[in-house]
């Protein structure tokens, strides 16, 4: 099973929480408190990013963020990368320095790579503790960081072993389209042909030790809502990004080399047909390339997945179960 590709989902994430527990906090103003953070789902958004708004079921949530980010208010989707990054800070330290489901994970699939829809970054930090990875060419492509680590010596560059395809984004990475033009006497900010991709670990930095975020130049856009696709029906915009473009080109190429792809968490949304067409596309034309779906609701997702690929049916196999349940299993694929 070293050669399978991992496709991961929001469904992934879910039993970090579980495998941490209450986590301890002190504040100077409250005292001693826990806190309980976990990964969100989309039963989750509507609390977090409309924190003053109630419950409305008469409309999806997705629509609800795609009303806001459409009148160009962003602030439902920063919301909902600042809970992400609490999570990464609080819940991936604790998994890793633990027995948890994910370290077993992790070290069972050494050489695996990840192709992910979530925006978080706990296998990439799982992976760059057991140092093989690294921010620099880990993402699929060329990523731009600081040459100096945090202790003050130069970075050297070891390639990465495994492969994180963020294929919606990663509150990490953004795009930066401008550079210094320094070829006359006065020095002006102008267009790049093609931007260049940098790493910005914003406020979870410290889970990148030693690679420090990349040099900042006047007139980019770091906001970490910018990063990402936003969780909303009309993907199409979004999936037209060159980053995106760059990993789904790149998840592609790592399809077309496996035998066997295993899906974590991912329903495969009708409504997210955009997204996950390209992958299925690319398992299509390996006819030796096997699709397993690991899912507390498998089967449905392979009767639906195989009423839209006929061609994809003798080689679908589903697997009811949450992810810490297929851990404790042995990794069943059967």
């Amino acid at each position: 099973m070293s050669d399978a590709i991992f496709l991961l989902g929001a469904g992934f994430n879910r039993d970090a929480a579980g495998e941490v527990g209450p986590i301890k906090c002190e504040s100077t103003y409250i005292g001693k408190y826990h806190i309980t953070p976990n990964y969100p789902l989309v039963a989750d958004m509507w609390k977090i990013c409309f924190p003053e708004s109630s419950i409305d079921t008469s409309i999806p949530i997705e629509e609800k963020i795609q009303a806001s980010v459409s009148e160009g208010n962003m602030s439902p989707v920063k919301l909902l990368c600042e809970e992400i990054a609490k999570c990464d800070y609080y819940l991936v330290p604790r998994l890793i320095q633990t027995e948890s489901c994910y370290r077993r994970f992790f070290d069972r699939f050494p050489k695996s790579h990840f192709l992910t829809f979530n925006y978080d970054s706990l296998a990439e930090v799982f992976l760059l503790r057991k140092d093989s990875w690294n921010p620099l060419d880990g993402y699929g492509i060329p990523l731009e960081a600081s040459p100096y680590r945090t202790d003050g010596k130069k970075v050297e560059l070891q390639a990465s072993q495994n492969q994180v395809i963020h294929l919606h984004g990663s509150i990490c990475i953004y795009e930066s389209a401008v550079d210094w033009d320094t070829s006359g006497k006065i020095p002006y900010l102008q267009l790049k042909e093609k931007p260049v991709f940098k790493f910005d670990p914003n406020s979870i930095a410290q889970l990148f030790y030693p690679y420090q975020k990349a040099p900042l130049t006047l007139g980019e856009d770091r906001e970490i809502e910018q990063r990402v696709i936003a969780p909303i029906p009309d993907k199409s915009t979004g999936l037209r990004g060159e980053f995106v473009k760059e990993m789904y080109k790149k998840a592609g190429a790592l399809i077309g080399q496996s035998e066997r792809i295993i899906c974590i968490g991912y329903d495969f949304n009708p409504n997210d047909h955009l997204s996950y067409k390209p992958i299925l596309t690319s398992v299509c034309k390996r006819p030796d390339c096997e699709l397993i779906v690991i899912s507390p609701n498998a089967n449905e997702i392979r009767c639906r997945l195989a009423k839209q690929l006929p061609e994809l049916e003798a080689r679908l196999t589903a697997i009811e179960s949450t992810f810490k349940n297929w851990v404790e299993r042995d990794f069943v694929l059967k």
